[in-house]
């Protein structure tokens, strides 16, 4: 995971009595003028006193990274901001217009706090919302970069708790879901427009995210039109065969709060082992616990210890088979991000920078 990106959430989950949504929220945001700066107006603006603390723009999601955002669009591109108000960290409940100080930008609202900002090329400009009054609420860098070239990853709900795995396939006659990271060099770019042609079936799930299904092995080539550019390749390798499921290492957990347990299917390549997306996964649970409700990761069983004893989860795919073990003493504890602990040791070295 790349060290910009992890250190915002990191930084989000740090600042003092911010937890939980609202340090989320932090990590997939960018601030504006006034809300880096107190609140205080910028030079040369006059500032309504209906946003305070300024505002603060929440970007597109990735797909392939939990809880951030891009901001930079595509350019030839489109990027939808939704807008909070720092003040109280809900989105931005009083009527607004925008402007942009260079005409390469255009920004539309789209709904009560929401705006479309389109690029027609490469450059920078503040995007300005204002009051129907013309005073500045707040304003934030809009930057364009154009594409280089786009990459197929797994979407993060797919591979979790991995992030971004740098090899990966998916599973024959699986649900393989996976997200195009848009890039212009090494940075996320967005262009909410972008289209895929390919000739396996798929299903458009979010912006960039997209489920494929492939009958059988082989590569899945996708043509991605996005920004100004036409004809950007992306492939999907596929597999109907993997050779082993690895488990988490048996650990000690208390009773009560909740706890999830992450397998992975892998396969080895040549250039070492690959992550399997969409392998049709069963998992079982005995032991003094109960299974949630809701079940977010298809590799993954979040469950609630009972009482003090073994609990074991077996997972079972195409063949293969796996179980994870867990000691329940005592009271359970609190516990940071499953992904920062559940994935390889180089994702974990990752996740703490």
């Amino acid at each position: 995971m790349p060290r910009t990106r992890t250190r915002l959430l990191g930084q989000a989950l740090r600042l003092g009595g911010v937890t939980g949504a609202a340090a989320l929220l932090l990590a997939s945001t960018q601030a504006g003028d006034r809300a880096v700066d107190d609140g205080t107006c910028p030079a040369g603006e006059t500032c309504s006193p209906e946003t305070p603390a300024g505002l603060l723009f929440e970007g597109a999601p990735l797909g392939y990274i939990p809880a951030i955002t891009a901001h930079t669009i595509a350019a030839g591109g489109r990027q939808t901001f939704t807008i909070i108000d720092k003040a109280t960290m809900a989105p931005l409940a009083a009527p607004f217009a925008v402007a942009t100080t260079d005409a390469t930008f255009a920004g539309t609202p789209v709904g009560p706090a929401a705006v479309a900002v389109t690029a027609r090329g490469a450059g920078a400009a503040l995007l300005r919302v204002l009051s129907p009054e013309g005073l500045l609420y707040d304003r934030v860098d809009v930057t364009s970069r154009v594409i280089t070239d786009v990459v197929a990853y797994p979407t993060h709900t797919a591979a979790y708790p991995a992030i971004m795995p740098p090899r990966w396939v998916g599973f024959a006659g699986g649900r393989v879901e996976v997200a195009l990271q848009l890039r212009a060099d090494a940075d996320d770019v967005v262009d909410e427009g972008l289209q895929v042609t390919t000739a396996a079936q798929l299903q458009r799930t979010a912006w960039n995210t997209f489920a494929l299904v492939a009958p059988a092995a082989g590569a899945i080539d996708l043509a991605v039109d996005a920004g100004d550019q036409r004809g950007l390749a992306a492939t999907v390798t596929v597999v109907d065969q993997f050779d082993r499921i690895d488990a988490p290492p048996a650990r000690a957990i208390g009773v009560g709060g909740v706890t999830t347990v992450c397998f992975s299917a892998k396969t080895a390549t040549a250039a070492g082992d690959a992550l399997v997306v969409g392998v049709p996964w069963r998992l079982t649970l005995a032991g003094p616990a109960t299974a949630e409700a809701a079940q977010p990761h298809p590799a993954c069983l979040e469950l609630t210890p009972t009482a003090t004893g073994t609990v074991t989860v077996t997972a079972t795919a195409a063949g293969h088979t796996a179980t994870a073990t867990l000691d329940v003493t005592g009271a359970a504890k609190p516990s940071g991000p499953a992904w920062a602990w559940l994935g390889t040791d180089g994702e974990r070295a990752a996740a703490s920078e």
